[in-house]
């Protein structure tokens, strides 16, 4: 699977990668076929001035564009919903093209 992370106007912490590129690989375990996943890490401002953690999952596969995209005060807790979220979807997307 090919993975690309963008940090959109800042510069994402090293571990906050790793820990997105060892968990992103559980989608894998559901649909074995070639895909293209891009996770974008944005910072959004709310209402109080405070920055909501803001992730975005995009997954290519097979002609197939899979999206989520979750908000929180943190980006690692975005992102497991975030996961969660495309997981049952390439799960749905998988028993529709295997009947």
């Amino acid at each position: 699977m090919n993975v690309k992370i963008q940090a959109i106007h800042f510069d994402a912490d090293q571990k906050l990668i790793e820990m997105i590129e060892e968990k992103i690989q559980r989608i894998t375990h559901f649909y074995d076929q070639p895909m293209t996943t891009t996770v974008y890490l944005k910072l959004d401002r709310g209402n109080d001035h405070v920055h909501q953690k803001v992730v975005e999952i995009k997954v290519l596969a097979s002609s197939k564009v899979i999206y989520a995209e979750e908000k929180s005060n943190s980006f690692e807790s975005s992102f497991d919903v975030a996961l969660d979220h495309v997981v049952k979807q390439v799960k749905r997307h998988k028993e529709k093209l295997h009947g």
